[in-house]
């Protein structure tokens, strides 16, 4: 899910099914930052329409700067799309928050193609999706949650073949338990596979649907890649325009 005008936007984020609105519009967008971190977290900023109200540098791009325990509020610009990006303790990127007000909504999915972090983003008052899914994406613990998709995964030709690409999977000494995950662009489709399908993470591990470009035509997928195109396809969200909403950084990774 990137955005139309920084060359990115996958379209899942753009061809969700219209849904009705779940939260209170107010007069513009409104972000709140719950870091729930016990230190200043750093977020990049990227920006592909509007404008954002940055005060540092971080991740090499414009930032902004939340302190421990602390809540911080943002009005970006009416038009804005990008995206927020914590930097973890580690320096690693964590889970990116994607965020588009350029079509008359509030469109928000979690990206964890590229980091990996417990971050969550949702409305800030809380109330679930018309059409009965979750509204609150990405994960509060994202360990937790790959760990019960571990204990319930029986074949352990899979995991083997899992526990074998250690820049996103670790494992304890009696491979009863996953230490670490995290995702980056290194990813084999197999770590994608366990992370969307068999752990079911609120977020996207997948670009979704290319266009071909220069065309109306999509890219066709077959087998795993398809299955993981339309897992993607599903992660977007949509709220009334400028509904408040909530990203939370947990302490994790």
């Amino acid at each position: 899910m990137r955005f139309i005008s920084i060359t990115l936007i996958n379209s899942a984020f753009v061809a969700l099914v219209a849904a009705g609105p779940i939260a209170k519009r107010n007069s513009a967008p409104e972000i709140k930052i719950v870091n729930q971190e016990p230190r200043t977290v750093c977020l990049k900023v990227e920006t592909g329409g509007g404008s954002f109200p940055t005060t540092t540098t971080c991740g090499g791009l414009p930032g902004i700067n939340v302190a421990a325990g602390s809540t911080a509020l943002f009005h970006p610009s009416q038009q804005w799309s990008g995206a927020l990006t914590p930097i973890t303790r580690t320096g690693a990127l964590g889970t990116r928050i994607e965020l588009n007000y350029m079509t008359g909504q509030t469109w928000y999915n979690a990206d964890m193609e590229h980091g990996m972090s417990g971050v969550t983003i949702g409305p800030s008052d809380g109330r679930p999706g018309p059409d009965g899914r979750p509204s609150l994406m990405g994960e509060l613990d994202p360990l937790a949650k790959a760990n019960a998709a571990w204990a319930r995964e029986k074949d352990w030709g899979y995991k083997s073949l899992l526990w074998q690409s250690s820049q996103h999977i670790r494992v304890s000494d009696d491979k009863m338990r996953l230490t670490y995950v995290y995702m980056n662009d290194y990813a084999p489709p197999w770590v994608r596979e366990f992370f969307q399908l068999k752990a079911q993470f609120n977020a996207y591990l997948h670009p979704g649907t290319v266009m071909i470009p220069g065309t109306n035509q999509k890219i066709q997928r077959t087998g795993l890649d398809q299955a993981l195109q339309t897992a993607a396809d599903g992660q977007a969200r949509k709220v009334d325009n400028y509904a408040s909403m909530t990203i939370t950084i947990f302490y994790w990774g």
